[in-house]
């Protein structure tokens, strides 16, 4: 007997898909294991559903030039970074409508560079919205790229954890321990970041 993989997904994830009024709509779903996971079950029985499981961020980025609109879905009570996988999305200028925790909501100015839906009916009806007027996801995609490079650029945010670093150990009775060898990683992974986000390098597989 196969296994059931637990999924965070939620069981009616395909609900709000079918409730999106647009026609010739597909669901492309990124990120979920393909054995004896629900999701992937799912979408086999249906046409208009492709599952794509879990990318390297070169294939990631190929997927991503291909959306329309991206709705980005976690369940509420999770712990989620301000990242996710919003951030290449909305660099992209690809509109997006987020339902879930509360971190990630920081990227959006909502109803300018993204929607925050409050239910699952409000996810639907933002990609509806969106799914119909070209003007809209024109000028929110802009602003979403706009806010994120003045707001969550790689660059800013190593700025910032340098800052918080430097300024803790400034004072004696602040107590902060981090590994050289993790501190050294870290920076060297932001700036590899920013070089292939620049110029188009990736690794080759």
């Amino acid at each position: 007997m196969e296994e059931e993989v637990l999924s965070k997904c939620p069981s009616d994830m395909f609900e709000v898909f079918d409730n999106i009024d647009v026609p010739n709509k597909e669901f492309h779903i990124v990120g979920i294991p393909r054995d004896g996971n629900w999701v992937h079950k799912e979408a086999l029985k249906r046409h208009n559903v492709k599952f794509y499981g879990f990318l390297p961020y070169e294939e990631w980025f190929d997927v991503c030039k291909t959306f329309d609109v991206v709705l980005y879905q976690i369940p509420e009570e999770s712990h989620a970074s301000i990242d996710g996988n919003l951030g290449l999305p909305m660099l992209m200028k690809k509109p997006s409508v987020y339902y879930g925790s509360e971190a990630p909501k920081e990227r959006f100015i909502n109803g300018v560079n993204g929607f925050i839906a409050n239910n699952k009916k409000e996810i639907s009806y933002y990609a509806t919205l969106l799914g119909k007027n070209f003007e809209l996801r024109k000028r929110m995609g802009e602003k979403a790229r706009e806010t994120t490079i003045s707001n969550f650029s790689y660059k800013k945010k190593m700025s910032l954890y340098e800052k918080v670093y430097h300024e803790a150990t400034l004072y004696d009775n602040v107590k902060i321990r981090i590994p050289l060898s993790y501190y050294i990683i870290y920076v060297c992974r932001c700036y590899r970041r920013i070089i292939q986000e620049t110029f188009g390098i990736y690794r080759k597989h």
